[in-house]
């Protein structure tokens, strides 16, 4: 820790306790990808396209981008170019091993945050924004729960006054991580029931055991800010939202072991309830009907049983690693 004035700095390491996706809004679409055993190499596309050129194979290439001829990029590769030019057209390789199981591979798959030289990061604001989540939910939490037709009020005004409060935060982005840190992740809706949905969805996340280093700045100069009040917050909501979970979804078999408790929950997959404190502001019915009314604007025809079900959503997100069942984006973190 470094203390200037009324600031003070922080040494901070995240620990991926299950698979963290935090996505750049860029995907990889089939033919920028080639599949080998449990892996896949994304290819460098300029570095292909001067190949391409260079001998005289843009007919080909364009029977790959517009037509099924060659089915696969590596089908392409393979007819092509030997293994250790491959190689060299390669960015990075990704571990898919719980992806490709039943031997398809995607049409798409969505991107990590990438450094320009393909190192994966988690920009500071993703970090940021989970602990405000938990600040503000600890608070509401604090305070006594409200009535239906008052959670919108209070939740706003709350927030309103938290984009102050926030401005005493600063939060650097990540050192970037080796590209071996990634792992492809297929996401998979679960019932209250437990019951499992595999969705056409694959995304590059970090694998469980990946640190992350980030740099945090507190002004805590009138106390508004402390790093206290975000170690207490941080264990007050995911205390809450352990319970919660608990309580209403039953966990898929096969389930890995995992805690919400004391963790942060970051990132894209990790769910509704992670990323709202509409729950936090009021008792569980009440707030249940406001959930339901806005569910019910965006996915009607999903949850029209919700309220009858006793909780809104009634899904959460999982993926698998190493073949068991876990849910996306629980962190660890640690200040130093």
């Amino acid at each position: 820790m470094y203390r200037y004035a009324t600031s003070e700095v922080f040494n901070a390491v995240l620990t991926v306790k299950t698979p963290v996706f935090v996505g750049s809004g860029a995907f990889i679409n089939k033919k920028g990808f080639i599949t080998e055993r449990d892996r896949i190499g994304v290819l460098d596309m300029n570095a292909l396209m001067r190949e391409v050129y260079e001998r005289g194979l843009l007919s080909d290439f364009q029977k790959l981008m517009m037509t099924e001829v060659y089915g696969s990029a590596g089908d392409f590769m393979k007819t092509f170019f030997t293994p250790d030019e491959i190689k060299k057209m390669t960015l990075y390789t990704c571990r898919s091993t719980d992806v490709f199981s039943g031997g398809k591979p995607p049409a798409e798959i969505k991107q990590f945050w990438h450094t320009p030289d393909n190192r994966p990061y988690i920009p500071g604001s993703s970090l940021k924004g989970a602990l405000r989540t938990c600040l503000i939910g600890a608070r509401l939490l604090d305070d006594d729960a409200v009535r239906t037709n008052e959670i919108r009020g209070k939740v706003s005004a709350l927030e309103n006054e938290y984009k102050e409060i926030m401005s005493r935060l600063s939060v650097s982005d990540s050192e970037p991580v080796t590209p071996s840190s990634l792992i492809l992740c297929k996401k998979y809706d679960v019932k209250t029931s437990g019951q499992t949905k595999p969705l056409n969805l694959i995304r590059e996340c970090l694998a469980p055991g990946t640190r992350l280093k980030f740099r945090i700045t507190i002004d805590s100069g009138d106390g508004v800010m402390t790093l206290d009040k975000i170690k207490s917050s941080i264990k007050l909501f995911s205390k809450f939202y352990s319970d919660q979970v608990k309580k209403y979804y039953k966990a898929p078999d096969r389930s890995g072991k995992f805690s919400y408790d004391g963790n942060l929950i970051l990132g894209g997959g990790s769910g509704y309830l992670s990323k709202t404190v509409v729950y936090d502001a009021a008792e569980h019915d009440d707030a249940l009907e406001l959930v339901v009314e806005i569910m019910m604007k965006s996915f009607r025809q999903h949850h029209m049983n919700d309220k009858a079900n006793g909780v809104s959503p009634h899904t959460l997100k999982y993926t698998q690693y190493n073949g068991l069942y876990y849910p996306f984006g629980i962190c660890s973190l640690e200040f130093r």
